[in-house]
């Protein structure tokens, strides 16, 4: 009977122990789904996700895109992973890592994604834009830009992500993760060749030398082909959602780039990690 009454036991311990292990399977198979779904959504927009700041426009002389769209990958990476906004200046950027204040560029010249992260690493940025605002300054006002530098970031590492078979599923992936990607494109807000200003839709097959950065935000896989301009047009439907810093009448900063243009998917960099102090 003590026999009897052991083994009932027993049993009991290793059915309550095998339904622990398989609720526990069930829910890291469950947690990887959640983390996964997004990535194989159809359509992605991080602006449903968390709040990007309004000021598209690039509101001072110089051509500082380079800088937006770099400090978005950062701004947008520290939304996800921190809940935490920050809103840096573009205009320190510009004027930090130019030749004017000790940098290795000219100003009002156009940049990349590693002048930016070379000024942080460097300690000489960022500067928040409510302590440096987006204008342009004269000389009486440099020591101002060297005045405003926040020690933010710890470390800062990056990733560079280039065309292959599996890019599109990679890119996807870093864009609900880690946030917006840095990419170059050619590009004539005029030059309806390229650009439909009625749909917002840019496909460029022929150009070849980039002249303009831009943040990708997300994608719609069944975006229409028929969007785009007849001089350009991909043959499949699927855009990367895009921001695009310029100013239309009414438009949001908010464009749409074939998959198939013959840049945008060349190289995207963006952040893979993050310290804060």
């Amino acid at each position: 009977m003590k026999l009897k009454f052991v083994l009932i036991i027993i049993v009991c311990l290793l059915v309550t122990i095998c339904g622990l292990y398989i609720n526990n399977v069930l829910i890291e198979s469950n947690a990887k789904t959640q983390n996964t779904s997004e990535y194989n959504m159809q359509k992605f927009d991080l602006r449903d996700k968390i709040k990007l700041k309004p000021e598209y426009q690039i509101r001072a002389t110089y051509k500082s895109c380079y800088a937006y769209a770099t400090l978005d990958s950062i701004e947008t990476y520290l939304l996800l992973h921190n809940e935490k906004e920050y809103n840096f200046s573009e205009a320190h950027v510009e004027y930090m890592t130019s030749s004017l204040l000790g940098g290795k560029r000219e100003f009002n010249s156009g940049g990349s994604f590693y002048d930016v992260i070379d000024y942080i690493r460097e300690g000489k940025g960022p500067a928040l834009e409510t302590d440096i605002p987006n204008k342009e300054y004269g000389s009486e006002e440099y020591s101002i830009l060297k005045n405003n530098i926040k020690a933010i970031f710890k470390d800062i590492k990056t990733i560079e992500y280039v065309e292959d078979e599996n890019f599109r599923n990679i890119i996807k992936q870093h864009i609900v993760k880690n946030g917006s990607l840095v990419a170059s494109i050619y590009f004539m807000p005029i030059d309806n060749e390229y650009y439909n200003q009625s749909t917002y839709s840019y496909c460029n097959l022929n150009e070849k030398t980039s002249n303009h950065v831009v943040s990708i935000i997300g994608w719609d896989d069944n975006y229409p082909k028929e969007n785009f301009s007849k001089e350009n047009r991909p043959k499949e439907n699927g855009a990367y959602i895009v921001m695009a810093y310029w100013k239309e009448e009414n438009n949001d900063n908010i464009i749409y780039i074939s998959y198939e243009d013959c840049l945008i998917e060349k190289l995207m960099v963006g952040i893979q990690e993050c310290t804060l102090y």
